[in-house]
């Protein structure tokens, strides 16, 4: 069989396009050492765009036809998540952002700018373990070309997310006012997709919501300045919204602040059960976190938090100790043992885990409360002391005490022993109180005990 030239000249042709959109932009997430991309091709591929948004090419197409807004496809949703998770991996931050803007009109070069996020510790509460990839693209009308791109992955709660529309306007006006790209007269303001609430994505474990703009910069014109060609912006513009939960990054292929070389984790952070960096420290042998401390109360104070207080006027009687603990940081298993059993109780404690090991001989369970959900092992599987076993949470009635200023976030902790001949948690076992099972001590006022502080 025998091509004609031009037909081969044309197959040549999207093999060079193709490596050119695969080549560039090369992103593994399970990778900590993966080169993160400062400048080049987009990272969704620029091909196919009129099939991609909806958007027609062809020329003969009528200027003033409504515009068709397209949608990512999930392969370019994946494509965006995928750098956002391994530019956090590399440095070692849960919430972070990109921005993607093209630096001219003749040519398909883009710069890349990195933000490393720090939401609030109300944010966090809030958010309670939830996540929000967020994702702004902006697209050429003539063409369908991509012009630019926000990606984010922060906490989810009503406030980030019209966080991340108000950051979206911010750059707006900062690419308006550095002339970043030259504005035609005549042509149409902005269209953007109908807004919808955030969908959950499994996949990902994270809220999706996304806005597509079609549109070119703003409507008054813009002359050429020096955002034509390779010129592009002046170095370094601050594009954060703020300075006190965003922090603009300056060495983006660079590690994570206090990252230690012979580690996957910098110093302070441990591996979660999906390989993902977390907070926390590993504590010594039959503690749950490093150096323990009961959570206060405001109305019991330190004793309050533990085994035994009675609450709300005598007709609550606690039955575990609070372990106080930031949200989001890791909880460790303070024995060799296995997951026994995990869920949610619609009583108070909302997220827990439960462990099973034996002391002296003697089986005994323990159960974590107010976690976050799903962050476990899976139930049954081996467990070592040291192990993170879940993440600290807001479920259940603490997310409102915490609110009110009641208390602040902790562990509940729940102890059994084994003291009879089966295995049916309400029949053969009995409760007793954690403290005998933990290594750090505490006296009767509840302080710890400095010489078992580990």
């Amino acid at each position: 069989m025998r091509f004609k030239p031009l037909i081969l000249i044309k197959i040549a042709l999207l093999v060079y396009l193709f490596s050119i959109n695969c080549s560039d932009v090369s992103v593994n997430s399970n990778e900590n050492n993966v080169s993160i991309p400062v400048e080049g091709v987009y990272v969704i591929p620029d091909i196919n765009n009129d099939n991609v948004w909806g958007i027609s090419s062809n020329e003969q197409t009528p200027k003033n036809k409504p515009t068709t807004l397209g949608v990512l496809t999930e392969k370019q949703k994946e494509t965006l998540f995928d750098l956002l998770k391994a530019y956090s991996q590399k440095k070692n931050r849960e919430y972070v952002a990109f921005f993607s803007e093209k630096k001219g009109n003749k040519n398909n070069k883009f710069k890349y700018t990195y933000f490393k996020l720090k939401p609030t510790e109300n944010t966090l509460v809030k958010a309670d373990g939830k996540k929000l990839f967020y994702y702004w693209v902006k697209i050429n009308p003539e063409d369908g070309s991509i012009v630019n791109v926000l990606a984010s992955i922060v906490p989810y709660t009503a406030d980030e997310l019209l966080k991340m529309k108000e950051w979206k306007k911010h750059l707006k006006k900062k690419l308006a006012n550095m002339n970043t790209l030259p504005k035609k007269k005549g042509s149409s303001d902005c269209e953007t997709a109908e807004n919808t609430p955030p969908v959950y994505n499994p996949d990902t474990n994270t809220y999706e919501y996304g806005d597509i703009v079609v549109c070119d910069s703003e409507d008054e014109e813009i002359s050429d300045g020096n955002g034509g060609g390779d010129g592009g912006p002046p170095p370094n513009p601050d594009y954060c919204y703020d300075t006190t939960t965003c922090e603009q990054d300056t060495n983006p292929d660079g590690g994570g602040q206090g990252s230690d070389p012979t580690t996957s984790c910098p110093a302070g952070y441990v591996k979660d059960k999906d390989d993902n960096c977390v907070k926390g420290e590993e504590p010594c042998a039959g503690n749950p976190i490093k150096k323990p401390r009961i959570a206060s109360q405001k109305n019991s104070g330190l004793n309050g938090g533990r085994r035994g207080y009675t609450r709300s006027g005598g007709k609550q009687f606690h039955e575990g100790i609070d372990i106080e603990n930031p949200v989001g940081n890791a909880i460790f298993s303070p024995y060799d043992g296995n997951i026994d059993g995990y869920g949610y109780d619609e009583k108070g404690l909302g997220y827990y885990v439960t462990i099973r090991f034996r002391v002296n001989g003697v089986y005994h369970l323990m159960r974590f409360a107010h976690l976050q959900k799903d962050s476990w092992p899976p139930n049954g599987s081996s467990i070592n002391a040291g192990d993170v076993i879940g993440i600290q949470g807001t479920s259940g009635n603490i997310f409102n005490a915490i609110a009110q200023g009641l208390t602040k976030a902790h562990t509940h902790v729940t102890t059994f022993k084994r003291t009879g001949g089966g295995w049916t948690h309400e029949i053969d076992y009995t409760k007793v109180n954690p403290e005998a099972l933990l290594t750090t001590k505490f006296d009767e006022d509840g302080n710890p005990i400095p010489s078992t502080v580990c």
